[in-house]
C-alpha cells in the first residue's frame, strides 16, 4: 500500500515530501524492507536516509515498538518524530506546528502524539 499511486505519486512520496518541507526537521529516514521504496526512494529522495529493516523485525506481528528502537539504536538524535505513508495529506505546516508544540512544552512533557475525536459508538446496535 505505501507505494500505491495517490495523485499521481507513491503514497509514501508525500509524507516524504511534506518532512522535508519542515524547517524543524533535519533529517529523514525510512525504515523498509521494500526493495521498490528503497530503489525508489534513493532515486527521488537522495537525502533521505534508508535503512534496512532486519529480517527479524519484517513479522506484521513484530510490536512496533522493536522496530522504533532499531532505528533510534541506528541513528543519533536528541528527538523523533515518527510518521506513517498512509498519512499522505499530513502537510508540513502540521508538522511544524506539532514539533514547535512539542518544543514549546519541553522539557515538562517528553512526547507528544496526535489525536482524532471520534465520537460516535464502537459498536452495533
Amino acid at each position: 500500500k505505501n507505494y500505491r499511486h495517490f495523485a499521481g505519486v507513491p503514497l509514501y512520496h508525500h509524507v516524504i515530501k511534506s518532512l522535508l518541507s519542515s524547517a524543524l526537521i533535519d533529517q529523514v529516514v525510512i525504515d523498509t524492507d521494500s526493495p521498490f521504496i528503497q530503489e525508489d526512494a534513493a532515486q527521488h529522495f537522495p537525502e533521505v536516509k534508508l535503512l534496512q529493516r532486519p529480517e527479524h523485525l519484517r513479522d506484521g506481528s513484530i510490536p512496533m515498538n522493536d522496530v522504533l528502537l532499531n532505528s533510534i539504536n541506528q541513528i543519533a538524535a536528541d528527538f523523533y518524530l515518527q510518521t506513517h505513508s498512509t498519512n499522505p495529506l499530513l502537510s508540513a505546516a502540521t508538522v511544524n506546528q506539532a514539533v514547535q508544540a512539542f518544543l514549546d512544552n519541553y522539557p515538562v512533557y517528553d512526547s507528544l502524539f496526535s489525536v482524532t475525536r471520534l465520537q460516535t459508538r464502537l459498536w452495533d446496535s
